[in-house]
């Protein structure tokens, strides 16, 4: 169950901190106080996608507003303070004003009146005569005295400062320009045409009016929009939404910690999630970060919530099925239906690809027959490539290669002159002549002698060599014409090695092979998908009939509690029927409701009421968090559509689960469901200088009366809805410390 909440920088949650309690609280609070904003917190706690960047850059919009206002540039906080002061300047300036003084009025009479000056002016500038003409051609020069005017504009002067003020404060001069200018008067509009057409004075003084000077345009522009300029001034902001949980239910194991290796103590699990306007987010568990789909399979052990638009999920045939297999505890069989249902569909596509592949082998065995038998017969060898192609430039240059033995055999062993062999043998001799008298040319004898026997041997080798090359014509077609099948057999499939041709042909036996072979494997195949079959149905078979136990518990159950709820002659009951098989089973589900004696049953959705569809919900609710045992339930206005006595009882429900070890919460605009929670928490807006904040509070005793009567009796509180809202309390069993 959840112990604390802290929210911080949330849509106009600025920073909040609740302490929850495990038994049964309420939530009240007037429509568009925040109660949404609470639990969509949450939601994104528990791993839900922000559905949109609105709210939390709203948050984090207003805390660096406020952040920046506080600090404020120099001529913001100087325009500020003089507006919050009324310096002297500026409150004389307001005055006169307002005392509409001759010279000021004068001046309106004349842009008014147009008198013969203005209206000659305004010629002049509809003319373009030369002295306008000569000032345009000034301004884009940059000539000093535009540019003083405006460094002036720019920087704030005090003159350029109190028209600002005056325009912001509405006077009467400044709301006199305004209705001229919506007249449309003829200076005002050749105003906005003129800087439309975008002459360069207009848009230069448009761009001092828009830029980030001094002024503190900026810091004006920010409170009226919230602009992006606002969220950029600090980076380092985000929101954060955080809580702690005291864990129970299936988690209290630890199974779940230790299979994603997260720290666990065995009793406190601390869950957070950071978000940025840009919208990066993170999440952590314990410290340690996680991703939203974990975030989301935590959260769904941790808290169900009940938000309003669940009450349309009572229609869908997906929901009433997984209602009935919480009742039915058929977790496990319902995972081992999926496996044999899983191997089915494997086992049946496999059967679809082999008939396919089978179709398509017939329709090509003609041409894999044909392809294999050319590569077949070209009986190609490894490696033969290489060896054709070495014996092909030996019988084309045979003559050029017999030449060069020949020639080194006449220089290492010619018979008609001194060769290299007589050399050696004679530095030999010579050597031995004087090994008698000086030994050290014994080692050098020896070594004379291994070279003529070396020499003598390669000698040997080349004439052998030379006598066995010879041209033969015959043979050099022979491999030409080999080497040309196999080029042809390469460049028609697109291979260059006899490897790859070896591989290809290969290939082309299995593939003929599985033609004759295709019939006995879909043969096997489809006996393989009549097994997996028969067994997803037993197993299915095996879920209907727990399920149609559950369906018995279910119709008692939901009847007793809608009668309790103000339904005497209510009728409920479970249509479960046989369907083909699919990833919750063979079973097809539908609850049919009726209200009355005379009506028989219908389709939950076409028949029950907005209320009657409440109570309906609460009873499955009950029933589903007494089964699934889960720690928190939330409850978004789940009694819309009710009132009076029927509220009561549906409070009562809810009571009896906060006994019973669940968490209540429930949000609610009814009075006597408020009064029935052991504890009572109010949201509520605070309009600030700067912003609205949205607030939450624990009540204490005489607060919470204060606040049913107000649930009562509206804004205007009275003593009867006072000793109304006394006699609601007095009649629960709450009991609220002050």
């Amino acid at each position: 169950m959840i112990q604390s909440l802290h929210i911080e920088h949330y849509a106009l949650i600025d920073r909040l901190d609740i302490c929850w309690h495990p038994d049964f609280s309420v939530i009240t609070g007037e429509t568009g106080a925040g109660k949404s904003i609470i639990l969509g917190a949450i939601g994104l706690l528990l791993g839900e996608r922000a559905k949109g960047r609105s709210q939390l850059a709203m948050g984090i919009s207003k805390m660096r507003i406020s952040a920046s206002e506080k600090r404020g540039d120099e001529s913001g906080a100087e325009t500020l303070r003089s507006e919050r002061s009324g310096d002297e300047s500026g409150m004389e300036t307001l005055r006169s004003e307002k005392r509409g003084d001759e010279s000021e009025m004068e001046t309106l009479r004349n842009e008014r009146s147009g008198d013969e000056s203005g209206m000659e002016t305004l010629r002049s500038e509809k003319r373009g005569d030369e002295s306008g003409m000569e000032t345009l051609r000034s301004e884009k020069r940059g000539d000093e005295s535009e540019m003083e005017t405006l460094r002036n504009e720019r920087s704030g002067d005090e003159s350029g400062m109190e028209t600002l003020r005056s325009e912001k404060r509405g006077d009467e001069s400044g709301m006199e320009t305004l209705r001229s200018e919506k007249r449309g008067d003829e200076s005002g509009m050749e105003t906005l045409r003129s800087e439309k057409r975008g002459d360069e004075s207009g848009v230069e003084t448009l761009w001092s009016e828009r830029s980030e000077d001094e002024s503190g345009m900026e810091t004006l522009r920010s409170e009226k929009r919230g602009d992006e300029s606002g969220m950029k001034t600090s980076g380092n902001e985000k929101c954060v939404i955080e809580a702690e949980f005291e864990v129970g239910g299936a988690l209290s194991d630890g199974e779940f910690f230790k299979r994603n290796d997260l720290d666990f103590d065995g009793r406190h699990c601390i869950v957070r999630r950071e978000l940025t306007s840009e919208g990066k987010s993170r999440a952590f568990i314990n410290d340690t970060p996680v991703n939203l789909s974990l975030l989301r399979e935590l959260g769904n052990e941790l808290i169900d919530i009940h938000s309003q638009h669940q009450n349309l999920l009572l229609g869908k045939e997906d929901f009433q099925l997984n209602i009935l297999d919480v009742l039915a505890h058929d977790g496990d069989d319902l995972k081992k239906y999926r496996d044999c249902y899983s191997h089915y569909l494997s086992v049946r596509q496999q059967l679809q690809e082999a008939r396919e592949r089978a179709v398509r082998s017939h329709e090509q065995e003609d041409y894999l027959r044909f392809q294999f038998t050319e590569l077949y017969s070209a009986d190609l060898r490894e490696n033969e490539q290489e060896v054709l192609e070495a014996e092909q430039e030996m019988l084309t240059h045979a003559e050029d290669i017999k030449a060069g033995l020949y020639e080194a055999i006449g220089c290492l062993n010619a018979e008609d002159e001194v060769n290299t062999l007589q050399n050696v043998k004679r530095a030999m001799a010579a050597l031995r002549g004087v090994s008698r008298v000086f030994s050290q040319t014994e080692e050098l004898s020896e070594r004379l002698d291994s070279c003529f026997i070396e020499l003598k041997d390669i000698a040997d080798e080349i004439e052998r060599k030379a006598d066995e090359i010879e041209y033969d014509p015959v043979q050099l077609e022979r491999v030409n014409a080999r080497l040309d099948m196999i080029y042809t057999l390469q460049k028609k499939h697109h291979v260059d090695s006899v490897a790859a041709l070896l591989a290809l042909r290969d290939e082309f036996k299995e593939q003929l092979a599985s033609v004759g072979n295709s019939g006995e494997l879909v043969a096997k195949l489809e006996s393989e998908l009549w097994a997996a079959k028969k067994a997803a149905r037993e197993e299915a078979k095996r879920l209907t009939a727990m399920r149609t136990e559950a369906k018995k518990v279910l119709e008692q159950e939901i009847v007793g509690r809608l009668q309790s709820l103000g339904m005497p002659n209510v009728r409920f009951e479970v249509n479960l029927t046989s369907a083909e098989l699919g990833w919750k089973g063979s079973d097809k589900v539908e609850f049919l409701f009726s209200a009355n004696k005379n009506v028989a049953p219908q389709p939950l959705s076409q028949i029950a009421s907005g209320g009657e569809i409440a109570r309906v919900m609460l009873s499955l609710k009950v029933l589903m968090a007494s089964a699934m045992r889960l720690p928190t339930i939330i409850f978004d206005e789940i009694d819309t559509g009710v009132s009076g006595k029927i509220a009561e009882q549906m409070a009562t429900m809810m009571e009896e689960m906060g006994r019973q070890g669940c968490q209540v919460i429930s949000i609610t605009h009814l009075p006597q469901i408020a009064a029935k929670g052991r504890h009572h928490y109010k949201v509520y807006k605070e309009e600030g200088a700067d912003a609205t904040r949205t607030h939450i509070a624990e009540l204490t005793a005489d607060e919470r009366t204060e606040e049913i009567a107000h649930m009562l009796s509206g804004a205007t509180l009275t003593e009867a809805a006072l000793n109304n809202a006394r006699s609601l309390l007095d009649g629960s069993s709450c009991n609220v410390q002050k």
